[in-house]
């Protein structure tokens, strides 16, 4: 539960991705503003459009000092998913 609100988090939808793959291509977008859109798009996934949230309401829930340890906590499927895709490839490497 987040400002009141509760969120299921078990899918990854694509919008992180492209969040983090927009980090690596646009200099100007940050690591922050990818952790913020990818937050966003993991909350919305479980809501019907008429409710969804936007990165102004994310911030007006999420205070600066929280800000990174409850974005690391809704994205930990996403930074899963990715540890487990990278992990064999490495090993193919090898």
């Amino acid at each position: 539960m987040l400002g009141g609100k509760t969120f299921v988090v078990s899918d990854v939808p694509v919008g992180v991705a492209a969040a983090f793959l927009r980090l690596r291509t646009d200099p100007t977008y940050t690591l922050t503003d990818a952790m913020i859109d990818g937050s966003v798009s993991m909350l919305n996934q479980s809501l019907p459009d008429d409710d969804k949230i936007d990165r102004a309401w994310f911030l007006s829930a999420v205070d600066g000092v929280t800000l990174e340890a409850v974005s690391d906590a809704i994205l930990s499927p996403f930074y899963d998913r990715k540890a487990k895709l990278q992990k064999p490839a490495k090993q193919e490497r090898l």
